[in-house]
């Protein structure tokens, strides 16, 4: 009878064994989907948040002066983001006016990191091509209130054009859209809801997935309609109609890979130009190619404006 009893003990343990394991898979199998939409950029972009944008408080002025390019002190201007978001923010911008009073105007998007402040060597360069100059901080950079999102850098773009372009009554064959970096990501989609000129993508890359993928392995493993505002890369948008196009990128970029810059003028519709300089990285390209960056923007400019 010991025996016996032994016996059943022994069938009996692995069935509730298995039941056991059962249950685990199924938990598993429903939990591990949900924990991966959780901790999709879409879903959770505040968990990627700090990899995306890098932005800086706005510096101490020497004697609170603003810096003069080509001896023109900019002046210094604020409005408001207003658009589908419930953040209400406000954007603060530094508007150069070239002497010429028929330049054209150059609506400037900076990089994911610092402020305005560290662009100089840009806007300079900008306004000596013979370009006015409107550069502004997104939510969260320099004195521009909030946080950064990328929702909300996307709808500062825009806001940043509408008023600008509203406060001057610029004609859109006046006006250029320059992005630098994640800028231009923001450029391309300005273009996409704003007329102009011309867009121009310094070190940009051709989506947030491909780039998200390149710094974060795990990335890889989401398609592109899990990253946010699906639809809107600037890959996606220059496959349909956009302005006439000028990419610029340094071949030593090792922030935004050069192949970056050779997908986006692959998949871009027509008119389009692409500027590789060979001895340029990611933010050194004024000091690396000024001459070849001063006659290829002069020459664009006067082409299309």
């Amino acid at each position: 009878m010991k025996f016996e009893s032994k016996i059943r003990s022994a069938r009996v343990k692995p069935e509730k064994m298995s039941a056991t394991s059962r249950q685990g898979l199924w938990r598993y199998l429903f939990l591990a989907p949900i924990a991966y939409l959780l901790l999709s950029p879409r879903v959770n972009m505040r968990l990627y948040r700090r990899l995306l944008f890098q932005p800086t408080a706005f510096p101490q002025l020497p004697a609170g002066r603003l810096p003069r390019s080509m001896d023109i002190e900019p002046e210094e201007l604020y409005f408001n983001s207003f658009g589908d978001l419930d953040s209400k923010e406000t954007l603060h911008g530094w508007y150069f006016q070239h002497p010429n009073p028929e330049a054209p105007l150059v609506i400037f998007s900076h990089g994911n990191s610092g402020n305005l402040t560290i662009r100089e060597p840009l806007f300079q360069l900008l306004l000596e091509c013979g370009a006015s100059v409107f550069i502004y901080d997104y939510r969260g950079f320099g004195k521009s209130t909030g946080a950064p999102t990328l929702e909300g850098v996307y709808q500062d773009g825009l806001a940043a054009y509408d008023f600008i372009v509203g406060k001057f009554a610029l004609p859109a064959n006046q006006v250029f859209l320059y992005g630098e970096s994640l800028g231009a990501a923001v450029s391309s989609y300005i273009s996409s809801k704003r007329k102009s000129a011309g867009l121009i993508l310094q070190s940009g890359f051709s989506s947030l997935r491909n780039i998200g993928g390149e710094r974060v392995r795990a990335l890889k493993l989401y398609p592109s309609w899990l990253f946010p505002m699906p639809g809107t890369s600037s890959r996606e948008i220059l496959s349909a109609d956009h302005p006439p196009l000028l990419i610029i990128h340094g071949m030593l970029d090792r922030s935004v890979a050069f192949h970056h810059a050779q997908a986006l003028y692959d998949s871009a519709s027509q008119p389009k130009q692409l500027l590789a300089l060979p001895a340029s990285a990611h933010s050194d390209l004024v000091a690396t190619a000024k001459d070849t960056l001063k006659e290829n923007l002069t020459a664009f400019f006067s082409k299309f404006s």
